[in-house]
């Protein structure tokens, strides 16, 4: 189940699982996410999130995710991007206007990323004129 109000957004993330083989259902917002889940309770749920919005001094660019598996087990993390992709997002419109965050330096001094981005950084590839997709490798302890 893959939930966001853009439909774009969840066209591509839908379109991705299934190319990996997976059955996918979209919803729009989180009201109808859980009518859906009341009738068929899903392996997955992604409910997406627009990354380059701004943030609090002291950090970094960065999303939050949740995964969901059906079986209730969950992981909820940041996700950071490479410096050259915040770098060239916030040099084009409508984020160079704004700019990038200038109250951090780097990862080093991001009050959650400082120990480290091992385990959330994301793989970006494409570019700012066309579409950039970020991926990661999200694990999930638990259960058997």
């Amino acid at each position: 189940l893959v939930v966001d109000d853009e439909e774009s957004l969840t066209d591509l993330v839908s379109s991705a699982l299934r190319f990996a083989g997976y059955e996918v259902r979209t919803e729009s917002n989180g009201f109808d996410a859980l009518r859906s889940i009341k009738t068929a309770t899903p392996d997955l749920i992604v409910p997406l999130s627009r990354p380059y919005i701004p943030v609090g001094t002291g950090r970094i660019t960065h999303i939050h995710s949740q995964v969901i598996l059906g079986s209730g087990l969950a992981a909820t993390s940041q996700i950071a991007f490479p410096m050259e992709t915040t770098e060239a997002v916030y040099a084009v419109d409508p984020y160079a206007a704004k700019g990038p965050n200038t109250s951090v330096a780097g990862f080093a001094q991001d009050g959650v990323f400082s120990d480290g981005t091992q385990y959330q950084m994301a793989r970006v590839t494409g570019g700012v004129d066309a579409r950039l997709i970020a991926t990661l490798l999200v694990g999930i302890a638990g259960g058997s």
